[in-house]
């Protein structure tokens, strides 16, 4: 089990335009996952490739005082539209104390392609103090489109995509995969809640 302790950071970590995190622009989710990326300090990045049964648990500590936990999760996927699938499965949850004061308990289940780990299905709930929302995402390569979904509200939306296409938990192992400097920029389509075309620099 690691542990994460918000309050010993200060590296720079992704630059998106507008909205920036999974949840709406919600960036403490955002924050977190992005210390899984960047753990190291070495100015080239090695790839770590990964496997269906790795399981990563951390703690989350702000300035030394534990506030909740994030697992990060490899699961064998399932067959979308012909193509094989990881299921990667990240979660944030506020410790009990933590919830006394504001309550968090986010998940993203994310259907990557095994090839390229471009998201196929991803599906994003999450509970922020009173705050709930529960969106699913498709995309069809095929198509070149992306249709949302709130569960919440029942509205439908489809919207054109480019690739490389991610939401952020694919975005994290795709990184994983890849050899990248300190300081390179690529762009990339990011499902949030809605589809943002950003650009990532390590």
């Amino acid at each position: 089990m690691g542990t994460i302790d918000s309050g010993r950071l200060g590296r720079d970590g992704f630059l998106f335009p507008g909205r920036t995190g999974v949840f709406s622009g919600r960036g403490v989710f955002f924050g977190i996952l992005l210390l899984f990326v960047f753990f190291t300090q070495n100015p080239i990045l090695q790839a770590h490739p990964f496997r269906p049964g790795e399981k990563l648990t951390y703690v989350l500590k702000l300035r030394g005082v534990p506030v909740g936990s994030q697992v990060f999760e490899v699961r064998d996927g399932m067959r979308i539209r012909g193509r094989l699938t990881h299921l990667l499965f990240c979660s944030v949850k506020s410790s009990p104390f933590f919830s006394f004061f504001y309550y968090i308990n986010d998940e993203l289940e994310s259907f990557a392609d095994i090839d390229t780990l471009y998201s196929l299905q991803s599906r994003i709930r999450f509970q922020e103090g009173r705050h709930f929302r529960n969106y699913e995402v498709e995309i069809d390569m095929d198509r070149m489109t992306a249709l949302f979904e709130d569960k919440n509200s029942k509205k439908r939306w489809e919207q054109e995509v480019s690739f490389p296409i991610f939401d952020l938990v694919s975005l994290i192992y795709w990184l994983r995969t890849q050899n990248h400097r300190v300081g390179e920029t690529f762009s990339v389509f990011f499902i949030d809640t809605g589809l943002i075309y950003g650009e990532v620099k390590e």
